[in-house]
């Protein structure tokens, strides 16, 4: 089965900060209250994204459990691992609206307020395009999706 590609955004006031001291192999606790949750499974991808005032992508990271339980205010924990160190904030939500294959992503949308946000293959292969060219150590991340399979 090949892998979803999903926006998880940092929601503070969850306890989703993302840090900045993110590390490849580490793996976090996340929180989320949206319902599409449900629609990712082990091994799908996210590209990680540093919420408002910054908008900006912040790295690479990959499901590790879908569903671990539920919080005691009722939001949907899962586990997520990171596959980069934190990103420098070059690829901005300013940037995303200026290119062509990715400013219609829903995420981009203003009032867009779902911290967990499928992404269409297209989408998350220019982002990932983008982030391989500012970062080349993580080409190699999701050789894969550059390649276009």
């Amino acid at each position: 089965m090949n892998p979803s590609y999903f926006i998880v955004k940092s929601r503070p006031s969850w306890g989703n900060n993302l840090p900045h001291e993110m590390e490849p192999g580490v793996v976090w606790t996340w929180i989320t209250g949206t319902n599409n949750a449900g629609e990712w499974h082990e091994n799908d991808r996210v590209i990680l994204w540093e919420g408002a005032p910054a908008n900006y992508v912040i790295g690479l990271g990959v499901i590790r459990d879908p569903f671990i339980g539920y919080n005691a205010k009722g939001k949907r924990e899962y586990d997520m691992e990171f596959l980069t160190k934190a990103l420098e904030p070059e690829i901005t939500k300013e940037r995303l609206l200026d290119n062509p294959v990715v400013r219609d992503a829903s995420f981009l949308k203003r009032g867009n307020a779902s911290g967990v946000v499928p992404l269409r293959n297209d989408d998350a292969a220019e982002i990932y395009r983008m982030i391989s060219e500012l970062e080349p150590s993580s080409a190699s991340i999701w050789p894969d999706l550059q390649s276009g399979a």
